[in-house]
């Protein structure tokens, strides 16, 4: 997998992780909103250690397709769709070909998005959310023909800690 893929995986998604996921996207293009613009960026990332941001030494070079943005190196590429949840709150959904759809949650103010990652064993631990999500083993699934928005809708009640962020570089 090329490096800014990788970045981008790693730094907002924990794709390695146990994060949220669906074997299909749950929003369409058309849900999605192009938070920082509809031109091409580049972001500088943070990472939250120790109870502060520290700055990543990569920087993630998105475009826009449609209403969603594409991190590409090579042949390979990620989308991040950003969709509109209430006030500042975003459901974030990565896809990547031939893999599962990765999900997290992000607040996007000014320009800034802070992610909170939806781990498994975190989201496991919660009740209430058996309705909406399957797990197995260590992954966890959103489960098909439930709404979306509403399992969203209760994972921003308690987003957990932040874990990365992204701005535009200036």
């Amino acid at each position: 997998m090329p490096m800014r893929i990788v970045v981008l995986a790693v730094l907002i998604l924990t794709l390695a992780g146990c994060v949220l996921q669906s074997k299909e996207p749950a929003f369409g293009d058309e849900q999605s909103s192009l938070v920082f613009g509809a031109a091409p960026v580049t972001m500088k990332s943070y990472s939250w250690k120790d109870g502060e941001w520290t700055e990543d030494k990569e920087r993630l070079a998105f475009t826009v397709e449609g209403r969603h943005y594409v991190a590409k190196e090579d042949e390979s590429s990620a989308g991040l769709a950003f969709i509109p949840l209430s006030g500042d709150w975003f459901a974030v959904q990565a896809t990547e070909a031939a893999k599962p759809t990765n999900y997290t949650l992000a607040t996007v103010k000014d320009g800034v998005a802070v992610f909170h990652l939806l781990e498994c064993a975190d989201l496991k631990k919660r009740a209430g959310l058996e309705a909406y999500i399957t797990y197995q083993r260590d992954d966890c699934f959103i489960k098909e023909g439930v709404a979306a928005m509403a399992l969203f809708g209760e994972l921003v009640k308690q987003p957990g800690e932040p874990s990365a962020k992204i701005e535009p570089v200036m």
